[in-house]
Order: structure tokens, then sequence, then C-alpha cells
């Protein structure tokens, strides 16, 4: 089933105005409760793609380092916090990523690598040792037609990043278009990582004598210590956190907020707090 039908879906779950884009939320500042070791299914799954994600970006935990993984990391997480019935209808954000070739870290980035799906012409990407930069590339995926701008730079010890995907669709007399825009930082020592990454979406829809909008925000923030040895990590905090926006069907403002705030006491010791 392609996912043009999200047209429809969000058309039939919001009617607002305005033009433009609506812009992303800020994401809010949690208060976090208690922490708990009695972690959800959800919040084990997030915990592992947390310390995954993390140490694939680096190479901390003993791998080679990828920092393509760096991007993706937020919106892997959302899949693992509570669904908003807003944002299932949303093209994927995947699609996008793993259109781009991005740098390696061998070398400091002196290699690069491709992602397997081609963005059309090479002609739209530049690099040099330590970043490959993407200029107007696009490709057609997922049900939609994409544009994407942006960089990944690659140090020894940190990397930065800053894309963007614009797409665009259309299905029976229906038209939509929005963005992706992910952006963040990443630095790290043998027994340290810190750093924040996010993915903005932010999506319009017309047609039908209808106007619709949705905005969300993913975010994370690491402030990690690593078992050098054992290539884990052994302490610190990990916060990931997602806002929605967007106007009900009566007119009727939807707002939702959610965080979570992992930390480590050790290896494979996690505890997790919620945000309200």
């Amino acid at each position: 089933m392609k996912r043009l039908l999200f047209l429809t879906g969000i058309a039939g779950a919001l009617v607002g105005c305005g033009s433009g884009l609506p812009t992303p939320p800020t994401l809010p500042s949690f208060n976090y409760g208690t922490p708990t070791s009695s972690l959800s299914s959800d919040q084990h799954n997030a915990a592992n793609t947390a310390e995954s994600g993390i140490g694939d970006a680096s190479g901390v935990d003993g791998s080679t380092a990828s920092p393509q993984a760096a991007p993706v990391l937020a919106d892997e997480l959302a899949s693992d916090l509570p669904s908003s019935a807003l944002l299932k209808a949303a093209p994927s954000p995947e699609a996008a990523l793993r259109s781009l070739p991005v740098p390696s870290s061998e070398s400091a980035a002196r290699a690069f690598r491709s992602s397997g799906l081609s963005v059309g012409s090479s002609n739209c990407i530049s690099q040099t040792d330590t970043k490959v930069t993407y200029s107007n590339c696009s490709y057609n995926g997922d049900g939609f037609s994409w544009t994407l701008n942006g960089s990944i730079s690659v140090a020894p010890g940190s990397l930065d990043w800053d894309i963007q995907a614009e797409f665009s669709a259309s299905s029976e007399g229906i038209t939509g278009k929005g963005m992706f825009h992910w952006r963040g930082d990443l630095h790290w020592t043998l027994t340290t990582v810190e750093g924040s990454g996010r993915s903005e979406l932010a999506v319009r829809v017309d047609g039908n004598g209808q106007h619709a909008e949705i905005a969300a925000t993913t975010g994370w923030r690491a402030d990690l210590q690593v078992d050098s040895t054992n290539h884990c990590i052994s302490g610190g905090s990990f916060e990931v956190a997602r806002a929605v926006e967007g106007t009900g069907d009566n007119g009727q403002h939807v707002s939702e907020a959610i965080g979570w705030k992992f930390t480590w006491n050790g290896c494979g010791s996690v505890q997790v707090a919620v945000g309200n």
C-alpha cells in the first residue's frame, strides 16, 4: 500500500488554516519522575537502540564508526515511543536518509560509502576528506518526490550533520508537501560520549475543500560514560523526547509530548524515568 494514503489520512484527521509549512514544535523541558529498573518492552528497546546507535555512530562499541547512524537515531528511537495516530500516515524518514551516500569514519572520513539507493546524478554530491555535501539531490521513493540538501562532517572524535529533505505528492485531487530536517552533533573519547540530535517533520495537505497541517519534533541528548574495555555504556544519561502539534477536525488544537530519560549504573544496568 503506497504511503500516498497519508494525504487523505491527515486531511481527515486535521483541518486548519494558514499558509506554508507549520513550524516543528520546541521540545519541552520535562520534569522526570523517580527512575525505575522496571522498563517496559518499548523502553527496553529504546535503551538498546540508544546504546547501539551511539556505539555505531562513534565506534566506542569497538566497531568501525558509521556516521550515518547518527542522523537516523532520532527516528529509530521515535518508533519505540508511544505512537501518535497523527504520525502513522506520514512518509517514512528512513527512505530519504537511506538514499544518501554518507561518510565513513576511517582515516577521519577519508573514504565515503553509498547506502545503496540512488539520488540520481552524482553531480549533486561534493566531498572533501572530512565532509560530504548534498546540493539539490533528487529522487523518487516511498511514493513521494524528494529533494535533499545538507552535509555530514566527520573529524577524529566528532561529527555533525545538517540535512533537509523536502517532499511532495498528489493523489485523487489532494496535494501534500512537507519536509524533514535532521541536525545534531556527537563528540567522544575512549571513555565518554556526548551530543544531541533532532528530527523535525512538517506537513501540509490541501484538497477537496480541506486544509491540514501537522508538525513533530523528536530529539535525543547524550551525556554518557563508556567502559573502554568491555565497549559498553557504564554511566551517565540519555534523554529522548517527542512533541507533536496539529489542529483537530473540530478546530480543537492537538498537542502531544512525551519524554524518557535513561540512566546507566554499570554495563547492562539501566533505569528509566518518565517526563511530565
